[in-house]
């Protein structure tokens, strides 16, 4: 039996690789609350079943620093904070791959919702990736 902390380090191992950090300004980091500063991914586990077929949902945040644009056509000097929807898009769209049924030794994965913009509560925005993560339990000792 895996425990959370076990499973959101297999589905970190998935995307924690020269390819992905290459493409971000931050890292990935398991169960981090809030990254601001540079574009990073954070990886949790969410819930995990004590089945012999072990089930738990995982939930891999891509988190980017907000923009600050003048609306077009604006005469007000006064900037507004709006989601960096390329970037979001783009780290989406390279990690998705690492995540969807991906079947290792003693698991696998499969992308359940392959991303929604969640507005947090200070104002800034992440994209919620949920995962699927199935292991196998090997180590019953009364069967």
């Amino acid at each position: 039996m895996k425990s959370g902390t076990q499973i959101t380090s297999d589905v970190r191992s998935l995307i924690n690789i020269p390819e992905v950090l290459d493409n971000i300004s931050g890292k990935i980091y398991p169960y981090v609350l809030q990254i601001k500063d540079n574009t990073s991914i954070v990886v949790s586990c969410y819930t995990v079943s004590n089945q012999f077929m072990q089930n738990a949902t995982v939930n891999v945040n891509v988190h980017c620093p907000m923009l600050s644009i003048k609306p077009e056509g604006s005469v007000d000097p006064q900037q507004i904070q709006m989601p960096d929807l390329n970037t979001f898009d783009k780290v989406t769209s390279l990690i998705l791959p690492y995540l969807d049924c991906q079947y290792k030794y003693d698991f696998n994965t499969e992308v359940e919702s392959p991303g929604v913009l969640i507005r947090d509560t200070d104002g800034s925005y992440f994209l919620n990736i949920r995962v699927k993560y199935r292991s196998l339990q090997t180590n019953y000792k009364n069967i």
